[in-house]
């Protein structure tokens, strides 16, 4: 293969065969299509100052015209001005034209804007109508990457490069606009047309169009065009929307985001590039059509050629890499090995370097990748399960050793924070992630960690100097249920604090701690072991009684200390119930420590519905061993409240309270006066007397409140009669009547009394009467008598006369008395 010459100009000899515009000489067997081509691309118009030159120095100061246009027929032409023609005619110019149907066969190497000015450009007609054609690759002119370097870092505008880079890449894939270069000189075109040819992948390159002198590149549709300042008149005012405009002379220049690749190739350099392009060729698909499609790819050949890149740079590398498991597996290993070894490189790529270096086998790389994702996330203690899963996955058979390699050094970064570290909350926070990730911590290290850190942090927290949040409680919960070396630490720990703090430990044992921790994780014996016991009955719902009951038959407990009382009983007191229960369910041998919470639970004056437990407690603790270690004034009010509840359990007449009526009135404690308030007077009022005087006797020696206790009874009695009615009925007549001291307490209830006995006289049968007046006659007989005469009286409507003769009948006592 070769490439086609042909000449075009205003010649006399040439193809149509008579004088004027026309192709002076052709390769043989050029089609007509390329020859239209030719002409199409070489028109030329010189600038305005120069349209009239004829003198060789004016010609050769005008703008040469190279342009490129690749296609089926593949142009590349230098168009120079050459004044006047055969005619005499100024205006003419010589097109010196190559053509190829295949560019990269002709020539592989071939960077078209290198042409400029090269040597065998022809600027004369040819004396036949027949050219050779010439084979490539073709001899190259002035223009090199160390020339245009030069004059690019002598440019006061270089920092317009990139966006020029930018500009052309859009021109190309975008088609809208070309790119127009407006210099001083077509030489100054060429060398920027030339930059963008060096730092741009050369086989894209080879698709971009360029003229680098236009009179009147409004009218072109090729990619770069070059103009000089002017053709500003042809520009039109609106250039900057017709054009990507890059207007030197005139400082007028498109405002572009520049695109990354344009960025990182003219960081690389342009005399750098021409090593990278080969690596970026063979890593190339042959589908790169775009500034995008190959930005991955040079980025790519830029890291292998040891490059700083951006951060950017690198992610798209990763990404692209990623997807090119068409690539040689080798190619890829180096890339993202190279591509790992950046200064830039980040957390962001390290997981698609991991999935090449495991699709591709290099385990050397994917242990390195998937150490460096996790070790971070073990720092920063993200959730460990879903991390270690999400970083992990389906670890390919390839990399299972490395997988382990991975997990052994985690765990040796887990174990040597967890050495380090001073903080509770972030050894928790440690502790936690591992065990999510399932990393394999020393179970000594784990046993130090709960002893020297997490014991310390439950017990602040239940404590509350240090409260936890809910997440941390969550993790400490985690923690302890996967660990048993970590809760062998905590009870180490709190087995300490016990023997100096017990009641530490307890306040431990109360909160999180006793939460976390288990029956089998203390051995019997351990004093924290009660207080987890105690605790966990507790959350239970469990009555302390019963729990104390239980530690004792379970040989937890030999003593009821006070510690062991005050976690049971949080208010330091035990009801009336609970310590009647106690005595009667636990071991006297295990309360003998217990005796000042007895005295303090006698001490106080029982509630209505705890009389009965009271009293229960009165007569269990006279009759165990604790009796003997009640204080004085405890003992003595028990042992009468004892008589006084088995007097009234075991009474089956009046005459058997006799006895306990006797010690009540005797009686110096409060809990016995009530009680027998409570007790003795409704006994009294409901058992059967041999005769009245055992009543009044009984009555005259109660206090005052069993007194009234007895006449709400007896009110109750006397509305439904049954066989005591008319005995007790009998008793308060006589008290009303009678003159003896001992009823001196009848003045202050006359008025009570009257009121029964009237209700009496009403309501009952006249049998009951008559059997009350009889029971009179055996004490008194007139009293018998006169009981009649007032039933008589009240039955015949003289209701007040009984009061009256009552009231009289007292008054007259006092009289006496006095």
């Amino acid at each position: 293969m070769s490439f086609q010459q042909l000449y075009y100009t205003s010649c006399e000899v040439g193809l149509s065969g008579y004088a004027g515009y026309q192709f002076n000489a052709v390769t043989d067997e050029t089609s007509g299509e390329t020859m239209r081509a030719v002409e199409a691309l070489a028109s030329y118009e010189p600038p305005h100052s120069l349209a009239q030159a004829s003198d060789p120095a004016d010609l050769e100061r005008c703008p040469v015209n190279l342009c490129f246009a690749p296609g089926p027929a593949t142009v590349l032409a230098s168009v120079s001005y050459v004044g006047r023609d055969s005619s005499n005619r100024v205006g003419n110019y010589f097109a010196h034209a190559l053509a190829t149907n295949d560019l990269d066969a002709d020539d592989a190497d071939l960077l078209p804007i290198e042409l400029w000015q090269a040597p065998w450009w022809a600027r004369s007609p040819a004396p036949t109508t027949s050219l050779p054609a010439v084979c490539g690759p073709l001899a190259t002119g002035p223009l090199s990457r160390e020339a245009v370097a030069q004059y690019l870092d002598a440019h006061p505008d270089r920092a317009r490069l990139t966006a020029l880079l930018t500009a052309a890449g859009l021109a190309h894939s975008r088609g809208d606009r070309s790119v127009l270069v407006v210099a001083d000189s077509a030489q100054e075109v060429a060398h920027w047309f030339a930059a963008v040819s060096y730092l741009l992948p050369p086989r894209w390159v080879r698709h971009l169009s360029f003229s680098t002198y236009l009179s009147r590149p409004s009218r072109s549709r090729l990619h770069l065009l070059g103009t000089l300042p002017e053709t500003n008149l042809d520009l039109g005012p609106d250039a900057g929307e017709r054009f990507y405009l890059f207007d030197f002379p005139g400082q007028r220049f498109a405002e572009l985001p520049v695109h990354p690749l344009g960025r990182l190739c003219d960081a690389i350099g342009v005399t750098a590039l021409p090593t990278l392009w080969g690596w970026a060729e063979s890593l190339a698909t042959a589908r790169e059509t775009s500034l995008d499609d190959w930005y991955p790819v040079v980025a790519a050949a830029a890291a292998l050629g040891r490059v700083p890149l951006t951060a950017g740079d690198l992610s798209a590398v990763a990404a692209w890499l990623r997807e090119r498991d068409d690539l040689e597996a080798g190619s890829r290993n180096a890339v993202a090995r190279a591509v790992h070894d950046q200064p830039a490189a980040g957390q962001d790529i390290l997981p698609a370097l991991r999935d090449v270096s495991a699709a591709t086998g290099d385990d050397g790389l994917w242990e390195q990748v998937q150490y460096e994702l996790l070790e971070p996330l073990l720092l920063g203690r993200t959730n460990g399960q879903q991390v270690w899963a999400a970083h992990t996955g389906q670890v390919p058979p390839r990399c299972a050793a490395a997988a382990v390699r991975v997990r052994d050094q985690m765990t040796g970064t887990a174990e040597g924070q967890l050495r380090l570290t001073q903080d509770a909350q972030e050894a928790l926070s440690l502790l936690d992630w591992s065990g999510q990730a399932g990393l394999p911590v020393d179970p000594d290290l784990l046993a130090e960690s709960g002893r020297r850190l997490i014991g310390p942090l439950l017990t602040a927290d239940s404590a509350g100097a240090r409260r936890l949040t809910a997440a941390q409680r969550d993790q400490a919960a985690r923690v302890t249920s996967q660990w048993a070396q970590v809760r062998e630490g905590i009870v180490v720990y709190l087995t300490k604090i016990a023997q100096d703090r017990p009641e530490l430990a307890a306040t431990a044992m109360s909160g999180l701690a006793g939460e976390l921790l288990s029956p089998p994780d203390m051995t019997r014996g351990s004093p924290i072991r009660v207080f987890y016991l105690v605790y966990a009955a507790v959350r239970r719902g469990e009555d302390p009684v019963r729990i104390l009951h239980g530690l004792v038959r379970a040989g937890e407990v030999s003593e009821a200390g006070e510690l062991l009382l005050n976690l049971l009983w949080p208010n330091g007191r035990w009801s009336v119930a609970d310590a009647a229960a106690a005595l009667s369910t636990v071991d006297t041998a295990v309360l003998a420590t217990a005796a000042g919470w007895f005295e303090a639970t006698l001490a106080t004056e029982p509630a209505a519905a705890e009389r009965r437990a009271y009293a229960r407690l009165c007569a269990g603790l006279m009759e165990s061993a604790l009796a003997r270690q009640l204080a004085t004034p405890q003992r003595p009010a028990a042992s009468e409240v004892r008589d006084l509840r088995r007097a009234y359990d075991t009474a089956r007449r009046v005459a058997d309270l006799q006895p306990a009526i006797r010690a009540v009135a005797a009686a110096a404690s409060v809990p016995a006066t009530v009680l027998a308030t409570e007790w003795i007077a409704p006994r009294l009022a409901s058992l059967p007397a041999d005769k009245p005087d055992e009543i009044t006797l009984a009555l005259s020696r109660l206090s005052k409140p069993a007194v009234r206790r007895y006449l709400t009874v007896t009110d109750e009695l006397f509305g439904h009669p049954v066989g005591s009615s008319a005995m007790h009925a009998a008793a308060l007549y006589l008290s009303l009547t009678s003159r003896a001291e001992s009823m001196a307490w009848v003045e202050e209830h006359a008025d009570a009394i009257n009121r029964l006995l009237v209700r009496a006289v009403r309501q009952w049968s006249p049998e009951r009467l008559e059997e009350t007046a009889a029971l009179i006659d055996g004490s008194r007989v007139t009293a018998g008598r006169e009981f009649r005469e007032d039933v008589s009286h009240l039955q015949a409507g003289r209701r007040r006369w009984l009061v009256s003769t009552l009231r009289a009948i007292l008054r007259r006592r006092r009289g006496e008395r006095g």
